[in-house]
């Protein structure tokens, strides 16, 4: 393959072409998803074949008009030698050119539009666990990214223990002490999902998330589409590890989202209104989960994904970890601020 490509922005390819170049990338569907703000798409072909040796997508949120945000980044995984070099500096130098003319001041990624959909490189792991709802790039992509001049924005890590019993018992008096404020932690109701309890899911995503790095607020119809697997019949019952977070006024200030997968609980996500916050609702709204968890069985857990310095790095402070992935964001600033 010839390493220097033709680079391709969908502003110059018609419909037919783009969803042709488009169609199998992991993420095609939110490549064609109506999304508010300002992007652009890039395909690398070789010139004398036309084979595709890599995509990349650029946005500029509505909300952050400086920080550009790069994604949908991949390459053909036949390259080799100083390929995979030459097409992700063609790529990523295309995306960067384009966030720069648009007035951004640094480009940020990888990042799919927000934070509400796949986001971050995996580094490299030291063992073989992987999981669906991690990023799965190759570990060459992140070296690409850093010899293009990105380095680390922001890091994350999962990580794995044993003896979920004793998490349960470090968590138990922080549940007890909620209920005895009057607090409710409410099941989610799964035969209702979409209808009934999505509205609620949205409402306190949208708020409870607003202060997180790189948030973005979305429709309700993308954000159902985020939760229509949940509400398929084959994930019936999964959200018995889930609760909502109910205030003594009747108000519902949160919500907290586990799910079992490989024998394990994975502690996935805890949204607090911010006048709730500071009670130890946190712990408290993961405990019926975890209770349920080990009346089935359940011996292992994850904290995933969690951002360093987040309040949900509290949950394996006191417990050593069997395994931890990591994984970070990249920024640049570019060149002319």
């Amino acid at each position: 393959m010839n390493p220097q490509p033709i680079i391709q922005p969908a502003s110059s390819l018609s419909a037919a072409e783009m969803h042709a170049g488009w169609a199998d990338h992991p993420l095609a569907k939110l490549v064609f998803v109506p999304y508010p703000g300002v992007r652009e798409f890039w395909i690398a072909r070789d010139p004398s074949t036309q084979i595709i040796l890599g995509r990349i997508g650029a946005y500029i949120s509505p909300h952050s008009p400086e920080q550009g945000i790069i994604g949908f980044f991949d390459l053909n995984p036949t390259l080799q030698g100083g390929q995979s070099d030459a097409i992700s500096g063609h790529l990523l130098g295309a995306a960067c050119d384009f966030l720069e003319k648009s007035g951004c001041k640094s480009a940020t990624g990888p990042i799919h539009y927000n934070t509400w959909f796949p986001y971050r490189f995996l580094l490299k792991p030291s063992d073989d666990f992987r999981f669906s709802w991690e990023p799965l790039n190759p570990p060459l992509w992140p070296e690409l990214w850093r010899k293009f001049g990105f380095s680390v924005d922001s890091t994350f890590t999962s990580e794995g223990y044993e003896d979920l019993s004793k998490f349960a018992q470090r968590i138990k008096p922080h549940h007890q002490r909620a209920l005895d404020l009057g607090f409710r932690f409410d099941p989610i109701d799964q035969e209702n999902l979409l209808i009934k309890e999505l509205p609620k899911l949205y409402e306190l995503s949208m708020k409870g998330f607003s202060d997180a790095p790189f948030f973005a607020p979305i429709s309700l119809e993308l954000f159902r589409e985020l939760y229509v697997p949940l509400a398929n019949k084959n994930a019936q019952g999964q959200l018995r590890y889930s609760r909502f977070i109910v205030s003594p006024e009747g108000q519902t200030v949160g919500f907290s989202f586990n799910f079992v997968q490989d024998q394990r609980l994975i502690l996935k996500t805890i949204a607090i209104l911010p006048a709730a916050r500071g009670l130890g609702l946190s712990n408290a709204a993961m405990f019926p989960g975890v209770e349920q968890a080990l009346q089935e069985g359940v011996s292992q857990w994850v904290t995933a994904l969690v951002r360093k310095g987040a309040q949900s790095e509290s949950y394996g402070r006191y417990s050593t970890p069997l395994w931890r992935h990591e994984y970070a964001l990249f920024s640049k600033t570019l060149s002319n601020f």
